[in-house]
């Protein structure tokens, strides 16, 4: 078949171990993609996968005997000698590496998407060729190309560069259509800001200004608007009637525009929330609100951050925090009976260090998590009992092949990395309980039975004693709790009843929230 508006590329992943005598035919239509021209190299690679010519070669044939007429036989045989098997597995890691494809298998690559894996018998004809680019072209490709011709690009690198941007795009979520967004009044109700001169991204933001999420989109579009240049328009969105002022916390967002230097031309030490003239008279909680993989830490404060009474407090109240891990999570199945391997026991480490952190799987939907940091990491069974009745089948969003026997996982983003394991029971294991003991089965009851004579073995005296000290623990409990109450009660108390005058007031077990969002923690101590 014949179209101009496709290229076929052949990437090579043999199944077994490429070399000289398996790679005849490969290394040959290699040889002739990059020393024939496009009519004489069809022809010959059309004849060189002829079964006939299969078989041939595979008898101890000649490849120059099946050469087509008008090829350069010269520049075709000395490319064909100099073309290592070196060249056939680079094809064969990028494809295991990069394409996630097991040796052997096929698949069709179009602009940058991989089709779904062919299974074994399964072929690709010349019709789904025509389809595929069909679709390719009415999707995006054909408008690409438009634009590309204009910019006056030569053929072949209008042809690479519509293939780059073309990948480019499909990867990108889709998202709906521009809108314009216009208001009927706008005189007393947006705040508008102008750009400056040349090309400006166009932001509306529809707020309420007294809710959450305007505490948290305000520091946003003030970075923005030191980063690009942005015309913006702010609509406050107010609510007509309020019973009571629905904001009871002070909230930063810890973003800065670029690096900032001190005076001596270092690094500053991070971007840092100010709250400045706080009301002193409510207590006060100092709180992260981060994402759920992360697990920040304060290294150093002067005072409990959980109980802030600026009242008691001389100075300033400084609390410096850290970004001590990564949470990596994920789900497991035993697929041999469908449900959860409750108690399940993984590790995660080094190569060198395969013991670094551990974790158990949940009975609920398989849920596990591990602290990790930056890097590459080894997701490993547990030596013991784990590992001797469990083998790991497959396994997802991990940076290894799916039945690779090494589970690699790259912690290379902020955001959260979430695994699908699928174990099963290894053979002569399938009745094993990793819930029982080693030998449960030979002293089950018997254990049973001792272990209930030892519980009642217990003197009257130790049991008297266990109660008294019980009792003498939970007073003093309940002490602490009392005076801390009335500590906090009594002034505000006292100031109730000297009031002349009677207005609305927040109520006195309300306790406001310092909130502090951030997206660039601290890494001096993370290794």
């Amino acid at each position: 078949k014949i179209s101009s508006n496709i290229r076929i590329g052949i990437i090579n992943n043999h199944k077994a171990e490429a070399t000289e005598d398996n790679t005849t035919i490969a290394r040959a239509i290699w040889a002739a993609l990059l020393t024939q021209n496009g009519n004489i190299a069809r022809n010959f690679i059309t004849k060189l996968i002829n079964e006939g010519t299969v078989e041939a070669l595979a008898s101890g044939a000649k490849i120059l005997e099946f050469v087509v007429k008008g090829m350069d036989n010269v520049a075709f045989e000395k490319r064909y000698n100099t073309i290592g098997v070196d060249f056939l597995r680079t094809h064969q890691l990028f494809c295991q590496d990069v394409l996630k494809l097991l040796p052997g298998q096929e698949a069709v690559v179009s602009n940058g998407r991989i089709l779904d894996a062919f299974m074994e018998g399964v072929e690709f004809h010349p019709e789904d060729f025509n389809l595929l680019e069909r679709i390719s072209l009415s999707a995006s490709s054909e408008k690409i190309k438009a634009h590309v011709k204009q910019m006056g690009v030569d053929s072949k690198s209008g042809s690479d560069l519509t293939m780059k941007v073309d990948a480019l795009l499909s990867s990108m979520s889709k998202v709906e259509s521009r809108r314009d967004v216009k208001f009927l009044q706008d005189q007393l109700s947006v705040i508008k800001i102008q750009p400056q001169d040349g090309v400006f991204y166009e932001v509306v933001a529809i707020l309420d200004p007294i809710s959450r999420e305007a505490q948290r989109m305000v520091p946003l579009l003030m970075v923005l608007l030191q980063v690009i240049n942005m015309k913006l328009k702010v609509f406050m969105n107010c609510r007509s009637k309020l019973s009571e002022m629905p904001l009871k916390s002070f909230y930063r967002f810890v973003l800065e525009p670029e690096l900032v230097f001190t005076a001596d031309n270092k690094l500053s030490a991070g971007p840092m929330a100010k709250f400045l003239e706080m009301p002193e008279i409510p207590l006060f909680t100092l709180n992260m609100i981060t994402p759920e993989s992360w697990l920040v830490e304060s290294l150093h404060s002067p005072i409990d951050l959980d109980n802030i009474h600026f009242e008691e407090v001389e100075g300033i109240v400084s609390a410096e925090y850290e970004l001590e891990y990564l949470l990596l999570e994920g789900h497991c199945l035993d697929v041999t009976v469908g449900q959860s391997p409750r108690e399940l026991q993984f590790t995660l480490g080094k190569k060198h260090h395969p013991v670094m952190m551990d974790t158990i799987v949940m009975a609920n939907l398989g849920y596990f998590q591990l602290k990790a940091n930056p890097g590459a990491w080894l997701l490993r069974l547990r030596e013991g009992r784990s590992s001797d009745s469990y083998q790991i089948l497959t396994h997802e969003g991990t940076d290894s092949s799916a039945y690779a026997d090494d589970v690699v996982v790259v912690m290379n983003s902020f955001k959260s990395k979430i695994l699908k394991v699928q174990v099963h029971k290894r053979p002569g294991k399938i009745n094993e309980d990793l819930l029982n003991d080693e030998d449960s089965e030979d002293k089950g009851i018997w254990k049973s039975i001792t272990r209930k004579i030892r519980i009642y073995q217990k003197t009257e005296e130790e049991t008297d004693k266990m109660k008294t000290d019980l009792m003498i623990c939970i007073m003093i409990v309940i002490g602490s709790i009392q005076l801390r109450a009335l500590s906090d009660l009594i002034p505000l108390t006292t100031q109730a009843l000297n009031m002349t005058t009677q207005y609305d007031t927040p109520s006195p077990d309300t306790t406001p929230l310092i909130d502090m969002a951030t997206d660039t923690p601290k890494w001096s101590d993370i290794s």
